[in-house]
């Protein structure tokens, strides 16, 4: 697995974390995001989808924001696109889900960024030279193979994951999790599974899962 540096990473996580939530709140004002009992509501459904790249296109260089009509056409071009791809299978393909099961961003982040890392400023990952030959030969190799056993097949493909579970929003589903929070107790659900749960002190304040761990550490750093 290819390294990145931890300072992009977590500015990475940052940028994910905080794509968006649908929570019980209708007001957007910070300081109305409290329980009934005066601790911040972390309570709803969470996504970190987003049409925004991880990395800046190298088409857009220097530019570190889209225009809003930028933003508005990538939207909209991107929406076309899926409803004409939509159960579209290549030729000797079996094909694969259509829209129905998918449930990936449709709209660029609030501030607009052309990318996710916000450093290095040029938006791109600064890979060390060996990471880099591993990255690439990971991207040569994607759908082609050898496959001769079940270690060749990407990660994704075996239904693991696809890079930090569900803080980058790459992936065309399964971008959402639930938190449930009561006075004495806290839940974070994914995908149907319990990830950590417990006193609200000890769970946010030492959780023993990474996906926990990478998610909180970035909401701080955010």
């Amino acid at each position: 697995m290819s390294s990145w540096t931890p300072s992009i990473a977590l500015l990475l996580l940052a940028a994910s974390a905080s794509v968006g939530q649908t929570g019980q709140a209708g007001s957007s004002h910070p300081q109305e995001f409290r329980t009934a009992w005066g601790k911040p509501d972390l309570r709803g459904l969470w996504t970190t989808a987003t049409l925004t790249p991880l990395e800046r296109p190298e088409a857009l260089a220097e530019k570190s924001l889209f225009s809003e009509v930028e933003a508005a056409e990538l939207e909209g071009e991107t929406v076309e696109r899926r409803a004409l791809s939509d159960g579209v299978a290549r030729p000797g393909s079996v094909g694969g889900y259509n829209q129905v099961w998918m449930d990936a961003g449709t709209r660029v982040t609030g501030s607009r960024r052309t990318s996710l890392i916000v450093d290095p400023p040029d938006g791109r990952i600064p890979w060390t030279p060996e990471g880099g030959r591993d990255n690439l030969r990971e991207r040569q190799r994607y759908g082609v193979g050898p496959y001769e056993s079940w270690v060749d097949l990407d990660t994704g493909e075996r239904c693991i994951t696809d890079g930090i579970p569900n803080m980058v929003p790459l992936q065309p589903y399964n971008m959402n999790f639930h938190i449930f929070q009561s006075p004495d107790h806290v839940v974070f659900l994914h995908q149907g599974r319990i990830e950590e749960e417990g006193p609200p002190g000890e769970v946010l304040k030492s959780p023993t899962t990474k996906r926990l761990q990478q998610f909180l550490s970035a909401s701080v750093a955010a």
